[in-house]
């Protein structure tokens, strides 16, 4: 049973995960370009003007109204502005030193609504590979499985990732659901949800890595820590299933010199198993690579709807990018902290920071979905025992 201090301390994590959250979206809505803005950028000196498009913000000339006329206007936007009958309003031809960008609510107003339905159906793509995934790790481990029951848990575990804010989400539900339906093999049922996790975080790290060093310079800002950190994860890794380099740094002396060996030990042989499965994990890595070209294709799809028109590559290293930073368990769902990264990442690459946030909040609410769809579960036959089992275990 944990103590009553560690039940606190569960509690403050999920409060606190929830303040962060909330105060990310609140600094992302603050920040946020919520008015369409015209860009100057000459001799070295970037400007912007708030107002409104006339017109199609994606095409080569626009109508743009300031909001209010600086006394400092540049020169070429005087003219421009002379050339109008109203004496806000500019004809404005897209070039070197002019460019405009859409506010979050004209991109939202202007989204195409059949890009969603071509974005739910990669994603629902997506999920399926997740699904076989799983399934087959079970099955590897010697669980009983169906792919029913791995659609089933990975619904749950969605569901849960929207109503148990906190470290305790959805993968560590699945775990204790699965564990559940196979008592004779519970280490090896907890371990594969795991497994699974970091096999797909590895391939996706991979998939952006592959494209950053493929995409030359343009990634500079953060090339190096992106290499670096899928080295180490691959070496790490490798070093951990093959037996020479194990004996060679001592990694079984060291294990069993840690508090609670026994149980450490038995996690160890656990995860050994699928080392000595190297089909199954070949196809593991294969599904994983359906499942993260599906989410960025569904990405893709979303951002082409809202209209943006960033080269199709940025999305192969910039979605798995923003998908790894908001693993982390910072806020419920990643959001607030998912809307800033996927803004930051955009306005690097030379995009709009309001396409890269309504990208996000739009991926984001899809995936609400699936989470929504995994609480009817919780309504059928056997819903109840779910429920009480992951009741039970927030007690103990």
């Amino acid at each position: 049973m944990n103590s009553p201090r560690a039940k606190n301390k569960s509690r403050w994590i999920a409060i606190v995960q929830v303040v962060v959250g909330l105060g990310l979206l609140a600094l992302v809505a603050y920040f946020v370009p919520w008015r369409d803005r015209l860009l100057w950028n000459a001799d070295g000196a970037k400007r912007s003007f708030d107002g409104t498009i006339h017109g199609e913000w994606k095409s080569e000339a626009v109508d743009f109204e300031l909001l209010e006329v600086p006394a400092d206007l540049p020169q070429e936007l005087v003219a421009a502005r002379a050339s109008q009958d109203v004496g806000s309003s500019l004809h404005l031809t897209r070039g070197p030193h002019v460019d405009w960008r859409p506010g979050l609510l004209r991109v939202f107003r202007e989204l195409d609504t059949s890009g969603l339905v071509k974005a739910f159906a990669c994603l629902c793509c997506g999920l399926s590979f997740t699904v076989v995934r799983w399934w087959r790790l079970l099955l590897a481990a010697g669980c009983r499985a169906t792919l029913f029951q791995s659609l089933r848990l990975t619904l749950l575990g969605m569901f849960f990732n929207i109503v148990v804010p906190g470290l305790t989400g959805g993968d560590v539900i699945k775990a204790v659901l699965v564990a559940r339906e196979n008592p004779g093999k519970k280490t090896e049922a907890v371990i594969s949800v795991f497994v699974d996790r970091i096999i797909g975080i590895l391939v996706l790290a991979a998939i952006a890595t592959a494209v950053i060093i493929a995409s030359g310079e343009r990634y500079a800002a953060i090339r190096k820590p992106v290499i670096a950190a899928a080295v180490i994860g691959t070496v790490g890794a490798f070093a951990y299933v093959n037996g020479a380099l194990r004996r060679l740094i001592g990694l079984d002396r060291l294990i069993a010199k840690l508090p609670g060996a026994a149980l450490f030990q038995k996690i160890d042989q656990a995860v050994l198993v699928y080392s000595k499965q190297p089909w199954e994990m070949l196809g593991a890595v294969l599904f994983s690579i359906g499942n993260h070209l599906s989410v960025v294709l569904g990405v893709l799809t979303l951002g082409r709807a809202f209209g943006d028109t960033m080269p199709t590559l940025d999305y192969f290293a910039a979605v798995p990018i923003a998908n790894i930073a908001t693993a982390l368990p910072l806020s419920p769902g990643g959001w607030g902290f998912g809307e800033a990264v996927f803004g930051t990442l955009w306005e690097m690459l030379g995009g709009s920071a309001s396409l890269g946030i309504a990208t996000s909040v739009t991926f984001r609410l899809l995936l609400l979905s699936f989470g929504l769809v995994g609480g009817l579960f919780l309504l059928i036959p056997g819903g109840r025992v779910d429920l009480a089992e992951v009741e039970r275990e927030s007690k103990t």
